[in-house]
């Protein structure tokens, strides 16, 4: 699954990738501590978030490159250390098929390494005197927090609304999209009005993003990324298809049977997924998804047109390329 780049955008995030690693090796002097965080560095992905940062950015006409880079790399380090902290709550020996870095180094190393991350991203704000993308930032990582907090708390909470879901991922997933969009959009000199509507995008991007991952759980029965399929309902996080399902009577009261005894060795996946699929849960969550692509699309027209309308539309289109669940080509499981 890839989207297109023009030459421009991909030597930006080369450039973002440059300051991304002077900022860590700038005072690399513990061989211990550069073993993991050279680690960690491999593990950066497509940068999704600092590349629409620098899409956005192009809306406005103060392009503050060297800003921007540095503004994307903090972005993909914050992106880096939440990971990191993720794998450690999930207890995740994988990402991407690699080792993820508590299963490397342990937990309590990779609880550092992640702090370490932070405060590098915290250092450079400061020395760089961006005082107002570093409090967007710094929203971001206090949303990101609250939103996992948030996940916990509602653990095997068959009562967990759609509503809950949404707020959830507002703080959790959404968080890092709206600071890629506000910090590129105010450093680039929007208009208030712009701003707006592109803090909007990245609200939508979030909701596509965690609403995707949540389905391609049901599209093979190969582990997604190095993460098990079906990992989150067994470990009492219960996302958009389950919800719904939930919501809808005889169904909805077979599920949480089924859920209540989710340890029982008669307990199958395959028939909690048969279940899912005939409610319409699967088929309630696309349409969610594709609603939020709807309305990226509505906002990008809403906006002046040049060549970051198509290139975030094309990310839009490269986010659910994949979600065919219906004609020859559906690889949902039966």
């Amino acid at each position: 699954m890839t989207f297109a780049l023009d030459t421009d955008l991909q030597n930006d995030l080369a450039h973002v990738k440059e300051n991304l690693h002077e900022i860590i090796d700038n005072d690399e002097k513990n061989a211990a501590l550069k073993e993991v965080i050279d680690s960690v560095m491999e593990r950066t992905g497509k940068m999704v978030r600092p590349l629409l940062l620098l899409i956005i950015s192009n809306y406005g006409n103060n392009n503050n490159k060297d800003v921007l880079y540095k503004l994307g790399a903090f972005l993909e380090l914050v992106h880096l250390a939440s990971l990191i902290h993720d794998d450690i709550i999930d207890d995740s020996p994988l990402r991407r098929g690699k080792k993820t870095t508590q299963a490397q180094f342990g937990k309590d190393i990779a609880v550092l390494a992640g702090d370490y991350l932070l405060s590098r991203v915290l250092y450079q704000i400061i020395k760089e005197n961006l005082q107002f993308s570093g409090l967007i930032l710094a929203d971001a990582v206090k949303s990101l927090c609250s939103g996992e907090i948030r996940q916990l708390g509602n653990r095997f909470n068959l009562d967990t609304t759609i509503e809950d879901y949404y707020a959830g991922i507002s703080e959790k997933t959404a968080s890092l999209f709206v600071a890629a969009c506000h910090m590129g959009a105010y450093e680039s000199g929007c208009d208030e009005q712009t701003i707006n509507k592109l803090i909007k995008i990245g609200h939508h991007f979030g909701y596509v993003f965690q609403i995707r991952d949540d389905l391609l759980d049901f599209v093979s029965c190969q582990s997604i990324e190095g993460k098990p399929v079906h990992k989150d309902v067994l470990d009492g996080i219960y996302t958009l298809p389950v919800l719904f399902t939930l919501q809808v009577n005889q169904y909805g009261n077979d599920l949480r049977l089924m859920l209540a005894n989710i340890r029982s060795p008669e307990f199958s996946f395959i028939e909690m997924e048969k279940l899912i699929i005939a409610a319409g849960g699967i088929s309630n969550a696309l349409d969610d998804l594709f609603c939020h692509v709807r309305e990226i699309y509505k906002i990008i027209d809403s906006l002046p047109a040049n060549k970051s309308g198509q290139f975030l539309k094309g990310i839009a289109d490269w986010l659910v390329a994949d979600l065919n669940f219906g004609g020859e080509n559906a690889t949902l499981r039966p």
